[in-house]
């Protein structure tokens, strides 16, 4: 396999004289692959030089530690060694790198994009949401030198991450999915929220761009920021001045039909994804071939291969003890508020079949500070609206939801997922459709591997 870092790369960069170059760069020993350069970093929870025996085994060729264990190369501070050679990744790349950020729906744009521009060059990406301080530079370790269009997550749950990891990722385009409640506990007001996204508009350079929402009420702002960065604003939304305008669209259970308007054209697709978030990433997804200088015709075919991810809606199918057939929308991976409704509102596009139900499993929204309670029994209206036949919670703050609701609509509470899972199961019927989902401290990932196992029982 071609060298990602050749020894001498890793020499001038870190100071190190290993005998060989690498393959690729890891920083977690569970996905550690031979060939590799394994970074030991320690971390709130964990210490990476715990394990280094296990990436040796992986096949790590390379150990960057802060103490000599079983043959490592030691560095006064591993995370500085690694965002230095992330540094130097970014710095001899020629291709276009591209920031997204955004408070929802950064992962599944992100995704969307490495399909869609897959057909015009090679195409590096964040590995699942590797989007914070450990998984911005471990992004960039890995980015290829001749990479074509390189597309890093840049996450953030404090004020000032976005423009320190900005900072290393240099990026030549910025993308904005959307401004957005969340994490508003640590930014303290959505206005908080805005100044922060908006950092990413920070590192452009005069001709560079800027991808964002027309439809958000930050617009003209983040128009400004970007002109004053000498960068070109490109929108998306169903406002007139949209650069790519949603005119039209219609949601079904799996797919979408969207109409939209580019400089002056009108296109027709499919989009295979449901509900209104994948219409609109869709339009994003335009903007950014609008910004690329991309034909709109030659995007188009790719959108109708987009499958949504798991964690975040992917379709399962599973068949119980007791012939009972179910269908699970697995929204584990997190949740905050536009999401959350964004995601009962796709379960009310579903048709249950016989007798079954549509019912909504949900665990807490975290990091919403004093307006927490409020905004999780806000969610009522949109549980009636989407024919929400039983919602089942966990949590202290779905419990708040939970008691204002109608008895004949509530299923059961509990503290946990784990104690929660065995009797949702108890109560599934033949033909039910079950959305899942909660923040990522609920685990709610648990109760679809309990379902999951239950299948083969």
């Amino acid at each position: 396999m071609t060298s990602l870092f050749s020894a001498q790369e890793l020499h001038q960069v870190l100071g190190i004289s290993p005998q060989e170059g690498v393959t690729g760069v890891a920083i977690d020993s569970r996905f550690v692959k031979p060939g590799d350069l394994f970074f030991a970093l320690r971390g709130d929870h964990q210490d990476g030089h715990a394990f280094i025996p296990q990436a040796i085994s992986a096949g790590a060729r390379v150990i960057v530690a802060e103490r000599p264990l079983s043959g490592s190369f030691v560095v006064p501070d591993s995370y500085a060694a690694l965002c230095t050679l992330a540094q130097y990744a970014r710095d001899r790349c020629t291709g276009t790198v591209v920031g997204i950020t955004g408070t929802v729906g950064k992962t599944s744009l992100k995704e969307a994009l490495k399909t869609v521009l897959s057909p015009f060059g090679s195409v590096h990406a964040s590995e699942r949401s590797f989007n914070n301080r450990w998984g911005v530079p471990l992004t960039l370790s890995n980015l290829p030198h001749d990479t074509s269009y390189s597309l890093v997550e840049i996450g953030s749950n404090h004020p000032g991450e976005i423009a320190s990891l900005a900072t290393l990722v240099q990026h030549n385009g910025a993308v904005l999915t959307g401004i957005e409640v969340g994490h508003t506990a640590f930014f303290g007001s959505l206005s908080g929220v805005a100044q922060e996204k908006m950092m990413i508009l920070e590192m452009l350079k005069p001709g560079d761009w800027a991808v964002f929402p027309e439809d958000s009420p930050y617009a003209d702002a983040l128009r400004k920021k970007a002109q004053a960065q000498g960068a070109r604003a490109i929108t998306f939304g169903t406002q007139e001045q949209a650069t790519v305008r949603l005119c039209s669209w219609t949601c079904r259970e799996q797919t979408s039909t969207v109409t939209v308007q580019i400089l002056g054209k009108t296109y027709h697709y499919t989009v295979s994804l449901p509900g209104e978030p994948g219409i609109i990433n869709s339009a994003c997804v335009l903007a950014v071939g609008q910004a690329l200088g991309l034909p709109c015709s030659d995007l188009l075919p790719a959108l109708q291969t987009l499958t949504p991810l798991e964690g975040r809606g992917k379709r399962l199918q599973l068949s119980l003890p007791g012939e009972r057939t179910v269908t699970l929308f697995d929204e584990t991976y997190n949740a905050n508020p536009p999401s959350m409704q964004a995601a009962l509102k796709i379960l009310g596009l579903q048709t249950p079949t016989g007798e079954g139900r549509r019912l909504a499993v949900l665990g807490d929204m975290g990091e919403l500070g004093e307006s927490a309670v409020a905004l999780h029994q806000n969610l009522v209206p949109t549980l009636g609206k989407a024919g929400i036949d039983k919602v089942f919670c966990c949590g202290p703050l779905m419990k708040k939801l939970y008691a204002i609701l109608a008895t004949s609509r509530q299923g059961v509470w509990t503290e946990t997922a784990q104690d929660l899972a065995p009797l949702v199961e108890e109560q599934l019927k033949a033909g039910d459709i079950v959305l899942i989902k909660g923040s990522r401290s609920l685990h709610m990932e648990e109760i679809i591997h309990f379902l999951t196992k239950r299948v083969s029982q």
